[in-house]
């Protein structure tokens, strides 16, 4: 099960970094042709159903993830996208993307509490 869920985390994070390099290199982050060709809707059930995934396996999985994967979404967060939005000096663009970053970072905050959580009781 640790495979699975590391081959699970390892991919998303494949995906995010495709996802926010490629089009800095190209373009503004958010203007690239898979977030203008698909609905709004189908991007958040997206971002749901994965979030809730990875708390039900990182949860029912025999041992906590493992804490560099962790580190490493963090760090793709503040480098690569949390600039984009503040620096664009536009606050209602930075209050827009509060929902997404709940959506899409909370899953992984509460899998590192339950992370910080066991390695105490250990």
């Amino acid at each position: 099960m640790k495979e699975y869920i590391r081959l699970l985390l390892l991919l998303r994070l494949f995906l995010r970094l495709f996802a926010f390099t490629y089009p800095l290199l190209l373009t503004v982050m958010y203007n690239f042709w898979v977030f203008e060709r698909l609905p709004l809707a189908l991007w958040v059930v997206y971002v749901v159903i994965i979030a809730l995934w990875e708390l039900l396996s990182g949860i029912f999985a025999d041992r906590p993830l493992p804490m560099t994967l962790l580190k490493a979404y963090a760090a793709l967060t503040i480098f690569l996208e949390f600039p984009s939005v503040l620096l664009s000096s536009r606050l209602s663009t930075a209050f827009a993307f509060l929902p997404w970053v709940s959506l899409w970072y909370g899953s992984l905050m509460v899998l590192a509490l339950l992370v910080v959580l066991t390695s105490r009781r250990r």
